[in-house]
Parts: structure tokens; sequence; C-alpha cells
């Protein structure tokens, strides 16, 4: 459909059932039900338009605080649209996501969201409208249904992601936190020591800093971005936590001194990644911000995960490190690592 043919479209599907949507199971609810997700979002959208702009007697934000009857069944009825959504969303046959090559993980916006699109179309032009504007490390990533469990919970809880925009540039969009789609794994009564190694804020961090430092285009207030989006990165990585892959790890825990320290002697390996050759070779040690991370480059059967905090990472046996080399590539020298734990700038 052209723009035009959509917005006839959307006007249409509005005018049928945006003034009859309920918050029960009505047979005008059970064919929304089974509407493309799109014109489900395009009602959800035009609805809370409706109480935005009082279009309909009795919805309005004023009727809502007065607590009138017909005020908030309307306002359930669009709170139960947005859980269709979310839970065709759960069930899509495929969706589409925008990935980005810089971080090789989907991209994260200034918002902190990650977009997710309902027809591949959408995403094309998505990423067709951000080429105009220099971003040329943008491409279309399909998330087959087997996948879409993982998508979400890696993205909201290893990455970072604290909302999911879905069809955004297309003629409606919707905003759906993280945990509305996938609750937030509880640790509650898990042992710390088994508690899996997540670092979402770190991850998102340093993915921002990453996507907007290589952005090719120049802007007004670039420069102060990049000034807060380092901030951000620095104040994430003095809580992180990392994995850094070893093997004989079964020595470190019979040879701890009463200080905690592994004894000399102790036999371990740690891996190293070089590049380059000759004067212009580097090399460094890989740590991961989580298993999934890890998981992409080594084989929990061969490697194990030994956990070191940030300030551990100034001890590594190379002189750089490199964090999530499957992915963020993102490579640290000790002198970056002093700095980022002693606050001072390093860009």
């Amino acid at each position: 459909m052209t723009r035009e043919e959509r917005t006839r479209h959307a006007h249409a599907i509005s005018d049928r059932y945006v003034p009859w949507i309920s918050p029960d199971d009505t047979e005008t609810m059970k064919e929304i039900k089974n509407l493309p997700i799109q014109d489900i979002i395009t009602i959800h959208s035009n609805a809370r338009f409706a109480i935005e702009k009082g279009m309909f007697v009795g919805i309005s934000k004023d009727a809502l605080r007065k607590k009138d009857s017909y005020a908030i069944r309307f306002n359930q009825a669009v709170e139960a649209i947005k859980k269709i959504i979310i839970e065709r969303l759960r069930t899509a046959d495929r969706l589409w996501t925008v990935t980005d090559r810089i971080t090789h993980s989907p991209f994260i916006d200034d918002g902190n969201r990650a977009w997710v699109f309902t027809e591949r179309e959408y995403a094309d032009e998505c990423v067709g409208h951000f080429m105009k504007q220099f971003r040329t490390t943008f491409e279309v990533t399909e998330i087959p249904h087997s996948d879409l469990f993982r998508f979400f919970g890696i993205s909201a809880y290893m990455r970072g992601v604290e909302t999911f925009q879905v069809d955004i540039l297309a003629y409606s969009a919707i905003s759906i936190k993280s945990e509305e789609i996938i609750p937030a794994p509880d640790f509650s009564k898990t042992p710390a020591i088994n508690r899996p190694v997540m670092n979402p804020d770190f991850f998102r961090a340093v993915a921002k800093f990453q996507e907007e430092r290589l952005y090719s285009a120049d802007y007004k207030g670039k420069k102060e971005m990049l000034k807060s989006l380092e901030e951000d990165m620095v104040k994430a990585f003095r809580g992180a936590t990392f994995l850094v892959p070893v093997k004989g790890m079964d020595q470190i825990s019979k040879k701890i001194d009463a200080k905690g320290s592994v004894k000399k002697g102790t036999k371990i390996s740690i891996p190293c990644l070089s590049k380059g050759t000759g004067k212009d070779e580097t090399n460094a040690t890989p740590v991961f911000t989580d298993w999934d991370e890890f998981n992409k480059v080594y084989s929990q059967e061969e490697w194990g995960g030994w956990i070191w905090k940030a300030s551990d990472l100034s001890g590594a046996p190379e002189d750089m490190i490199v964090v999530n080399a499957g992915s963020l590539g993102f490579e640290m020298s000790k002198g970056m690592i002093r700095k980022m734990l002693g606050k001072r700038k390093f860009f």
C-alpha cells in the first residue's frame, strides 16, 4: 500500500472499531483480535488520541480524573487492546528488527528502545529513512517465531533494552515496556553465587556509545551527546562483573588461600586474541558481559567462566581486553581501564 492508501485504510479501521472497543470479550473485540497487528496498533493509537483530545463525549482526561464510569471503561478498553497487541507479538510467525553492524546487535536508540516491526516492509522503510541521515550501518534482521522469546528476553535483560518500539515510522506505532512482554527473571531465591552474570546497563551503555561515536554524520550537539554517553558507560563499568574464559577452574577452587587469592603456581589458561602482524600486532584478553555473549566465541564444554569485577581487569594477562568479541568487540587498554575507574576522560 502507498502512504495515502495506508492513511485511508487506517481512518476506515478507526471509524469502524474505536467507538465500540470494550474491556469485555464482545464480538467487536473478537474481530479486533483477528486483524493484522498494525491495524490493532492503529486502533490503540487512535483510541488514546481520542482520550487526549476528548473526541467522544465522556472520555476526556478530565473525565478520567473525575472517575466518570464511561471514561474509565473506555480507558480499560484501550488497555485491553494493548494486551491483545502484546499477545500477538508473542505469538507472531515472525517479526523483524534493525541490527546495527557496529555492534552486531539490535540498534538501541536514545530512548533505550529496540525497534520491532510487524512487517518486513515497515522495517525496510525505516532503514531507508535513516540511510538518508547517513545511518549506513543499519540492516533488517528477521526474528522467526522460535526465536521470539529469546530475542525479547536477551534484549531486555542482557542488552538493557527498556522498551520495544513497535512499527516506528509506520502509520501507527506503540511503545511497550520490556517487562510487559516478558517478565524479569526472579533470582530472589537463588544464591548470589548461582545467579547468572548479566550486565544490561554496561552492554547498553557501550552499544550506544559505539553507535554514536562511529556514526558518520556530524550534527549539532554530537560532542555533548558523546560526553553524556561516555559518562553513562563509565558509571556502568564500575559496577559491572565479567566472565573471563579459563581452563583449570578445578585447580582454582582447590588453591584459594586464606585471603581469597589464587595461590602461586596454580596452572590456569586464559585465551589471548591477537590481531595485526609485526609491530602492529596487539593482544587482548577476551571478557564477556553474559553467558550468551560468552557462548558466541567459546564452548562451555571446553572453557569455564571466571567471574571478575571491573577492578580485576587491570590484572588481565594482556595489555588490552576486548569486551564481547562476538558482537561489541569493544577494546580497552589497561590505561583506559584505570582512567574509567579513576573518573578521568579517556576519549
